[in-house]
Parts: C-alpha cells; sequence; structure tokens
C-alpha cells in the first residue's frame, strides 16, 4: 500500500472511511479480498503471505504502507504480517498497545494505521524503532513518501490529496464510492499522483480499496475493491467491484 487515506470520525454515521490504493510490481501475484477466518477480511500478498488492508467483526480497521526513504534489508519479517496480527484483537487500543512494543528492527520501514469507531492510531517504523501516535477525529495521509494531517505540510502527493479534498468539499458530503474514489485518481507525475503508472519499471497501482464502517442501522463494514486487469492502462479505467460487507458482532 502506498497511498492511505483515514478519515477518522469526521463523518456522520461512518466513524471510519477509507480511501487506499497499492502500488506495487504490476505482475505481483495477489488474491482479492475475502473472509480469511476468525473474522478477518483481506486480500492477500501471494509472494510474501499477509496483506495490506483489512477489516475484522470487531470493528477494527488496519492497513499499511512501505517508507521508500527507509533503506530495506531483505531478511526481515513481511510487513505485511503485521495486518493479519492487528486484525486479530478485538479493539484498536489492545492492538497498538501490543505493537508498540514491538523490536522495531523486525521490520522494514513502514506507516501502520490501526483504527475503530473509537481511537485512531498510527505505528511508524524505520527499521530501528517504532514511534507510536494517537490519531483520533482527523484525517490522516499516509504515502510511502510521507505522512501528513493538515494541508500545508507534508509531501506534495498528500498536498494534492488536499486540494482534491477541498475542492470537492468532501468533508461536508456524504463519503460515498464516487466521492472518495476521486482522492485515488489523481494525475501527476511521479510521485505526486495516487494514480500511478510506470510500466517501463513494471510498476504502478495495483489495486484500490474504499472502506467505511457504517454506524447507521446494522453496524457492519461496507467494502470496495478495484484490481488491475490490465498493464496497459491505469487502474482508473478500471471499475470497482460490487460492494462487499462485513457484519460487526
Amino acid at each position: 500500500m502506498c497511498t492511505l487515506i483515514v478519515a477518522h470520525r469526521l463523518f456522520d454515521g461512518f466513524p471510519v472511511v477509507v480511501a487506499a490504493n497499492r502500488d506495487e510490481l504490476l505482475d505481483r501475484p495477489s488474491e482479492l479480498p475475502c473472509i480469511r477466518g476468525a473474522g478477518i477480511f483481506a486480500p492477500k500478498d501471494l509472494q510474501r503471505g499477509g496483506s495490506w488492508i483489512g477489516v475484522n467483526e470487531q470493528g477494527v480497521f488496519a492497513a499499511l504502507t512501505n517508507r521508500s526513504h527507509v533503506k530495506s534489508k531483505p531478511d526481515r519479517e513481511s510487513r505485511g504480517d503485521l495486518i493479519m496480527q492487528a486484525l486479530q484483537y478485538g479493539t484498536a487500543k489492545s492492538a497498538f498497545e501490543d505493537f508498540r512494543l514491538f523490536d522495531g528492527k523486525r521490520f522494514n520501514g513502514f506507516n501502520l494505521v490501526i483504527a475503530d469507531k473509537n481511537r485512531m492510531y498510527l505505528l511508524r517504523g524505520n527499521g530501528v524503532i517504532i514511534n507510536s501516535f494517537l490519531k483520533s477525529d482527523q484525517l490522516l495521509l499516509a504515502t510511502n513518501v510521507g505522512v501528513a494531517e493538515v494541508d500545508d505540510l507534508g509531501p506534495d502527493r498528500c498536498k494534492n490529496i488536499f486540494k482534491v479534498w477541498h475542492k470537492n468539499s468532501m468533508g461536508g458530503c456524504e463519503p460515498t464510492l464516487e466521492v472518495l474514489s476521486q482522492l485515488l485518481d489523481i494525475h501527476n507525475p511521479y510521485p505526486h499522483g495516487t494514480c500511478i503508472y510506470e510500466p517501463s519499471f513494471n510498476y504502478g497501482t495495483k489495486s484500490s480499496s474504499v472502506i467505511r464502517l457504517r454506524e447507521v442501522d446494522n453496524e457492519e463494514w461496507e467494502y470496495w475493491h478495484r484490481e488491475r486487469t490490465s498493464t496497459e492502462r491505469h487502474i482508473c479505467e478500471e471499475v470497482f467491484g460490487p460492494k462487499m460487507t462485513v457484519r460487526i458482532r
């Protein structure tokens, strides 16, 4: 995952709202989101296992991005395992309290967001230590090139996301698939856009996720997924699949 946008407790009736793009080698194999035991709903990376985004039946969301400016070491644990571990918890707080104590040398660089309807947390590993933060009640952007919380800070990709957010007054409208997908389809020279396509490097946005935790009526996750089906075009030319739901128990 390389662009992660999370709005926590900003929309009435939707305490967690997510729009995310996974940028990866175009031929890296993966499976579509589905239930993966113990009430976890997530896609799967078939190269190293684990995942980059997912939710569970207890109302916990977790997703991560890599950190491009942190040097990687090949012998470390898969960062995708962090997602599957986080989604075994019943609350974001309990996952956060354990994860913040992890040895930072176990994993290459990452930004990890864990959230539920009450709290949102950010953990940032740099390959040595893990820094941890409470980030509830706000819009948080986490990308492989940096993190931002306000529209005058962060890398250019984050600034471009904030521009679209404000231009379309997204904070004051219902967070629909049509509205949120605009944040994922920003074209700008790499790495400043969110819709990435670098075919000469076999690299680009491989999949997209739009996720909402709905509190009205029956509490449930609403999940839309978009998968790249061709290496010959941008992913924004693909269509999101039908809405999938995960009931909160």
